[in-house]
């Protein structure tokens, strides 16, 4: 006789019935394998890895990048992703930990926000790279004249065109801040911009299954774009002096102990990798928070992790190629690839009397360096075949665009997430369509002429900064209030696998000092970059308006939290919130049977004899020995009469409680 079991009930309120899309079905191993991948292949790898290189030389920055990840990302990753996975919570709902920081998830979501704005912004000049390799002639009524006598006039290789035609054609930057911004649409800039949003709009209104589809094949289309790329280098490379060229990238490829006792590189590497795995941002807590409750976590982890390592690897040996091209081309150093040069003739007006005077890149220029590079090397690169020119631009160009639309997409899903945990009957549609509005307000300030200079200041003046703030006030909560030791023991009941001690000192103090240090480091040594104290009024007061919409949901979020208690008195109110909150359901596992384990877990693990009688028998600390024996299987009966009294599942248990006991059922 075949029983039907009716839709499960979470804790959080969520049925399991249709389970196809968000309703709180756990992701198979194939699903979550895929997402994991969509996760750390994106926008933070593909669009923003080349201007740090730049910025800071890539054997310099890959050595802070290493370090950081293995030192604090992977831990902090591990505690992250096992706190979603284990209480099945997304950014904000995850909060049930400890209620009155629930503000930290508020803090998540204010930077994803600013995060897919900030990606958007380097998407927007991808349009305009992809018609002018399809077909220049489709720009030309776009391209200004004062565009095109600047570049006739500076126009002396390939790789002065690549470098003046973004800067001065594509957008028109200023060379400091105390010129004024240019903000005039330009297009196909605001083309770009909206075409990003629609498209990440629909796509987050589909399925989940139908999302990870469509994001998977862009990342295949970014990483194929990339591999492109190198082949393409390694070919120009080995058809020039190969030791000039050595000579020319060695300094860049080395890493200069100088600038590594600099804190921004540090703070640099770390808001890179977090963006990266989609830490601080609520991105790898939304993609944990849909695993099955034993989901082998830890080789998932490790996994991405090594996956993020050979992406970056690749990213890297193909901007450092295109650099050293770049470079080469201009007859200028690596690390200043991306400078203007001006050439100006004496009064005279000889040739032999030809000045040329390299200044500093203009404000914006850095955060063009994957399009500027690419662009050079599909220009020096030149194909039999019109046709196949063509393809092969398209495809590069193709692939850089889809990896940032990959992080972009899974942004908003996210940010869709975070308004069905505030309102659960909001239709997935519904939130997407009132995010894409506000999206499309916040990067259309990249879509002036003067775009590429406000997205530099975004991402290195903001999310740099703010990205750290999350993470450190997560690992400072957890410890102060929640206990790492009670972490310890819940991640130990759901990985059915004992959790190392030295994880206690790693989050509870390692990580929240480093993220601490480096930022006081940051202040102490560059003090003036911190406060912004050059520069226009506006840009200052616009970076600390930025920074203080994610600092301040923090406290403010914590006194509506403890004024919202029915406690008596202050501390009573305090004591209160500090205690796991049933708003979304009930601190921990949210299926009933796994939440009656782990409880009855964690009563027996407070029990010296019990403890050490399991010890005795050699029994690992799961919840199948503890939970499923004999001793606790009136327990189980009790629990199942309940429910059958209620009438909640009245057909859901077996007639028999040991054929229950031995198919070893996770659900009820």
């Amino acid at each position: 006789m075949q029983v039907h079991f009716p839709p499960l009930q979470y804790l959080s309120g969520e049925a399991s019935g249709a389970v196809a899309e968000d309703t709180g079905e756990a992701w198979g191993s194939v699903l979550s394998g895929i997402c994991g991948v969509i996760l750390v292949i994106g926008a933070a790898t593909f669009l923003r890895l080349p201007r740090l290189l730049y910025v800071y030389g890539a054997g310099t920055f890959l050595s802070a990048w290493l370090a950081v990840l293995l030192l604090v990302a992977a831990p902090l990753a591990y505690l992250e992703a096992g706190l979603s996975q284990f209480s099945s919570s997304a950014a904000l709902a995850v909060w049930r930990l400890v209620p009155i920081a629930r503000g930290v998830g508020w803090s998540c979501v204010v930077v994803c926000f600013y995060w897919i704005v900030v990606v958007i912004g380097y998407l927007a000049p991808l349009v305009h790279y992809i018609l002018i390799g399809i077909e220049p002639e489709i720009l030309k009524d776009v391209i200004s004249d004062q565009c095109s006598e600047s570049i006739k006039s500076n126009l002396t290789n390939n790789g002065d065109w690549a470098v003046d035609y973004f800067r001065v054609c594509v957008y028109n930057l200023p060379q400091t801040w105390d010129v004024d911004l240019d903000m005039m649409f330009t297009w196909p800039l605001p083309a770009g911009v909206a075409a990003v949003v629609i498209v990440i709009t629909f796509i987050s209104i589909c399925g989940t299954r139908i999302l990870a589809s469509i994001t998977g094949v862009m990342t295949i289309v970014a990483v194929l774009g990339s591999s492109l790329q190198l082949a393409m280098g390694l070919t120009e490379i080995f058809r020039r002096d190969i030791d000039a060229l050595w000579k020319l990238a060695q300094p860049f490829i080395i890493p200069q102990v100088d600038i590594l006792l600099q804190p921004w590189v540090w703070c640099a590497a770390l808001a890179h990798v977090f963006l990266s795995l989609g830490l601080g941002i609520g991105l790898l807590m939304n993609f944990s928070s849909r695993g099955a409750f034993r989901f082998t976590l830890r080789r998932h982890l490790w996994g991405l992790i090594v996956l993020l390592a050979v992406i970056t690897a690749l990213v890297s040996a193909v901007i450092i190629l295109q650099l050293t091209l770049l470079a080469d081309d201009r007859g200028l150093r690596v690390n200043e690839a991306l400078s203007t040069v001006i050439s100006e003739f004496n009064s005279t007006g000889n040739t032999s009397d030809l000045v040329i005077t390299v200044v500093p890149e203009d404000v914006g220029v850095t955060v063009g360096t994957a399009v500027i590079t690419a662009s050079h090397l599909i220009a020096i690169f030149v194909l039999p075949y019109k046709w196949l020119q063509q393809i092969v631009s398209t495809i590069v160009y193709l692939g850089l665009w889809c990896g940032g639309v990959t992080t972009a997409t899974i942004c908003i899903h996210a940010l869709i997430v975070a308004l069905k945990d505030i309102s659960d009957c909001l239709p997935r549609a519904v939130a997407a369509i009132i995010l894409a509005p506000l999206v499309l307000a916040g990067a259309v300030a990249t879509s002036f002429k003067g775009g590429a200079a406000i997205l530099a200041l975004l991402d290195s003046s903001v999310m740099t900064s703010v990205v750290l703030w999350p993470p450190f006030t997560l690992t400072l909560a957890v410890t102060s209030v929640y206990g790492i030791h009670k972490v310890r023991k819940d991640f130990t009941f759901m990985l059915e696998a004992t959790v190392s001690l030295l994880w206690i000192p790693v989050w509870g103090f390692f990580i929240p000092a480093v993220l601490l240090g480096v930022v006081i480091w940051a202040c102490v040594i560059n003090w003036s970059e911190v406060i912004v104290a050059d520069g226009p009024v506006w840009r200052t007061a616009l970076i600390w308006g930025l920074r203080a919409i994610v600092l301040l949901p923090v406290p403010i979020t914590a006194i509506y939290v403890v004024k919202s208690q029915l406690a008596y008195g202050v501390m009573d109110k305090v004591a209160s919130s500090l205690q796991s909150s049933r708003e979304w359901g009930d601190w921990g596992p949210q299926d009933p049977i796994e939440h009656h384990n782990w409880r009855r877990w964690r009563e027996d693990e407070t029990r010296p004899i019990t403890s050490l009688k399991r010890r005795f028998a050699n029994r690992p600390l799961t919840y199948t020995h503890s939970t499923l024996s004999s001793e606790s299987s009136s327990t189980l009966t009790r629990l199942r009469n309940k429910y059958q009294r209620n009438g909640t599942v009245p057909s859901r248990f077996p007639i028999d409680i040991k054929e229950y006991t031995d198919l070893n059922l996770g659900y009820i």
